[in-house]
């Protein structure tokens, strides 16, 4: 089945921009769902089937799941953990008595409930508003004062306050004063222009090695002398490098045997990796997704052999640029001796290396347009990332 299914995750973050789940988006692998059945029932189909294949703790790790459920898992059975999942119900389904007894039995046996695209008051809705934990609420397009005037409709109703499609850092502070507790979009991998004025020494410095580990003509030599020249990432490098996930056949004892062991490119990507996780006052998620880029562009590079795997990475990698030192991408680039190939992807999404990003970003947000209907390699790419994601930071962790 996993060469039919598309999975995509995107994570929620509460006000500390500290994680607190992925919610779970799926299609089929055609794209298309049979004539009979509504897409959100079919989605919702989907996603069951996927997590019963994949497994939920590789999809989303300890954090817990947010699932859309339609009206026919509320009143019938649900093949999933209580304590891994928060149910989203979809804004179609009515509260009539059948609905409502079904919550109370999701309630009993212990699941989180949680509504789904909230735009205010409705008929026979409040004893379901009362019922749930969280109320998500789709910012997108909304003014601050139309966002306020939802919230206002809820009365006094005690749920946690989700906003959805939360694309700046400017909306993430406001959306926070006016009582969110939950925020779902891509604000904290954009750059937040009121910190932009304030680069510290830290971020100027890393500027400077990425710039030189970047240099196209850097001998093997030379690789080795810029990373020495920073003794805790030389450090960093070796201990990583030597750890269980790695998987190299013997102990590696000097930088000068990690680069020819490994190659200049693998080291130059690895160290770019280290660096950018060792950024000061950025939000766990931003690596964890700068990580999922690098590693899906690679496997994508090595499934289609349309582009380098190494290069393929660091465009991954370096398209959260922008968000690390709160600029905007091109000023960053502008800093950065790059190769046509990744800046041209990075900047506008050219060539075969800016086809990958594009695909990746758009899987990322679950924007079906986007992604090609005859891809059987996106899936088995996508999980190999989230594994290899999640051994790094674990190892990322240890190396700190």
């Amino acid at each position: 089945m996993s060469d039919q299914i598309q999975l995509a995750r995107q994570p929620i973050l509460d006000s500390n921009l500290t994680l607190r789940g992925y919610e779970l988006l799926a299609r089929d692998g055609a794209g298309v769902f049979p004539k009979h059945v509504s897409g959100d029932a079919s989605t919702s189909h989907v996603l069951i089937n996927a997590l019963a294949e994949f497994g939920l703790e590789n999809v989303v790790g300890g954090t817990p799941a947010y699932i859309n459920i339609t009206r026919e898992f509320v009143i019938g059975d649900l093949p999933l953990p209580p304590a891994k999942v928060v149910l989203e119900l979809l804004e179609t389904i009515e509260p009539d008595d059948e609905v409502m007894k079904g919550i109370a039995n999701l309630r009993d046996k212990g699941f989180r409930l949680a509504v789904d695209d909230y735009t205010g008051p409705r008929a026979g809705y409040a004893e379901l508003l009362s019922a749930v934990d969280i109320i998500k609420v789709d910012c997108f397009g909304k003014t601050l004062k139309e966002v306020s005037e939802i919230l206002k409709g809820l009365g006094d109703v005690h749920a946690r306050l989700l906003a959805e499609k939360v694309e700046t850092h400017q909306e993430f502070r406001a959306y926070r004063e006016l009582g969110f507790h939950l925020f779902q979009g891509y604000f904290y991998a954009q750059p937040d222009l009121l910190k932009s004025r304030t680069t510290s020494a830290n971020r100027a410095n890393l500027m400077s090695l990425l710039a030189s580990l970047q240099n196209p003509d850097i001998t093997p030599e030379e690789l080795e002398g810029i990373i020495v020249r920073d003794p805790a990432l030389s450090l960093k490098l070796v201990r990583f490098l030597n750890s269980v996930h790695i998987g190299l056949r013997r102990r590696i004892e000097s930088l000068r045997e990690v680069v020819v062991y490994l190659g200049s490119d693998t080291v130059r990507n690895l160290a770019c990796l280290l660096m950018l996780s060792g950024v000061d006052n950025k939000p766990r998620q931003l690596m964890v997704t700068a990580m999922m880029r690098a590693r899906m562009c690679e496997e994508l590079a090595k499934a289609t052999k349309a582009a380098l795997p190494a290069r393929a990475f660091t465009v991954g990698l370096f398209s959260t640029l922008d968000a690390v030192m709160d600029r905007s991408l091109p000023e960053v680039l502008a800093d950065l001796p790059l190769s046509e190939d990744i800046a041209e992807a990075l900047l506008r999404r050219r060539g075969a290396l800016g086809t990958q990003l594009e695909i990746v970003l758009a899987l990322e947000r679950g924007d079906w347009s986007r992604i090609p209907l005859n891809a059987p390699q996106l899936q088995p790419a996508y999980l190999a990332a989230l594994e290899w994601v999640a051994a790094m930071e674990d190892e990322l962790a240890g190396a700190a």
